[in-house]
């Protein structure tokens, strides 16, 4: 009996509504009019943080020395820009939109990190002075909002997004100072690794019309991928070192939008 009650109380809601969109379009047909087709810029702040691991090992995979980073946190926060596009198209009958957006902007955000470790074969330092720093970033998402009284609106964002990474170490084998015969020192390599990096993105804003300009701001939370790099190098005692590196990105994009109307 419960069942039939659910049951009937749901094509009612549905009659319900139905009836509701079709009076709707009888008031106002489906239209381009409907459709909101925009270009704009944005600038604001981005955030870079993460998780980095660093460590260093000897040619037949054996620990040189302790690690020097292990899912140590990195950030950095710099200004970010960006120019976008996109069409939003409003539902018949229910203040709701829904529409595409692709946009290209840059953050130089780096986080640099200098740590030096005692080798206890040797009884020298070694050094390392990595920095990670995010480029330009891209991407797609799709908006879906509500409009709101005095010409506002609010929406929720899904999408995905790339972005431009590059990861420098400059690596010291060991410390002259602590060796008897510094004169047979190494020159500190220096290692760069740049790969694009996807990740999933989301966020939310809002915004407010003016004729045909549209002002606004946006939040935006993107996770990348994973990037690991290894490179071999001499250690400056008749060995080789291999460095292995690797990072997990994570951005904030807080942003103003002004957009123009077509």
């Amino acid at each position: 009996m419960k069942v039939k009650t659910y049951i009937l109380g749901l094509l009612l809601g549905f009659a319900g509504f139905a009836q509701v969109e079709a009076s709707s379009a009888e008031n106002k047909s489906w239209s381009l009019n409907s459709i909101q087709k925009y270009v704009g810029i944005s600038g604001g702040v981005g955030r870079m943080t993460g998780r980095r691991d660093e460590s260093v090992f000897n040619a037949i995979g054996v620990p040189r020395l302790s690690i020097f980073a292990s899912n140590v946190r990195f950030t950095s926060s710099k200004a970010a820009y960006s120019l976008f596009a996109g069409f939003t198209s409003d539902i018949p009958g229910v203040p709701i939109f829904l529409g595409p957006e692709i946009y290209l902007g840059r953050s130089d955000s780096e986080s640099q990190y200098k740590q030096s470790v005692l080798d206890p074969n040797t009884g020298a330092n070694r050094a390392m002075q990595t920095s990670i720093r995010q480029s330009y970033f891209y991407g797609l998402s799709v908006q879906a909002g509500v409009h709101l009284p005095y010409q506002t609106r609010a929406y929720a964002l899904l999408g995905c997004d790339a972005s431009q990474f590059q990861y420098q170490t400059f690596y010291v084998p060991r410390s002259a100072a602590l060796l008897a015969a510094p004169a047979n020192d190494l020159s500190p390599p220096t290692f760069s690794a740049s790969k694009t990096l996807k990740g999933f993105m989301w966020g939310f804003g809002v915004e407010k019309n003016w004729n045909s300009f549209r002002v606004g701001a946006d939040i935006r939370f993107i996770n990348y991928s994973r990037l690991k790099v290894s490179y071999i190098t001499p250690s400056g005692d008749g060995t080789n070192d291999i460095i292995t590196n690797a990072f997990k990105p994570r951005n904030i994009r807080a942003m103003v939008r002004l957009s123009y109307l077509f």
